[in-house]
């Protein structure tokens, strides 16, 4: 049976995430429009995307092992790595929830909280991999 204090915390995570897919987009366009001015033939932004999709799916289980064990100094070094990966690629919902876990990190949240917010992380990342992903004309696939 789920406690109050774990509805509670659900209820926030869903008023949050519904402030970030408001203020954010999946993908920033214009972040994809410069990558892709920087690479015409699309090979290295199919390249990033590639090692992104690496990255997250790599990154967001040992980040779920580091909440669970508390070991909060590891999740922070791999969430604030993590955070220049989304940022740099437009994967902006992805990159405030990284924000949001660093900031849950510093405040000392817990881990019901902060395991939460890496569960929407997750979401967010295969997101916009697919929208990233919808940048590339099948010419290219």
């Amino acid at each position: 049976m789920i406690s109050e204090l774990e509805n509670n915390i659900e209820r926030e995570i869903k008023s949050l995430t519904k402030n970030i897919h408001l203020a954010n987009p999946p993908v920033k366009s214009e972040k994809v429009v410069e990558l892709k001015k920087l690479d015409p033939s699309l090979t290295v932004y199919t390249k990033l995307i590639t090692i992104f999709r690496t990255e997250y799916t790599n990154r967001i289980p040992e980040m779920k092992k580091h909440c669970e064990t508390r070991d909060l100094e590891n999740l922070s070094r791999i969430i604030h790595r993590f955070k220049s990966t989304t940022y740099n690629l437009g994967a902006a919902r992805a990159s405030e929830f990284t924000k949001e876990i660093e900031s849950a990190i510093t405040r000392k949240s817990g881990e019901f909280y902060i395991k939460q917010l890496i569960g929407q992380l997750e979401r967010e990342c295969i997101s916009a991999h697919e929208h990233l992903l919808t940048f590339i004309p099948a010419s290219h696939s």
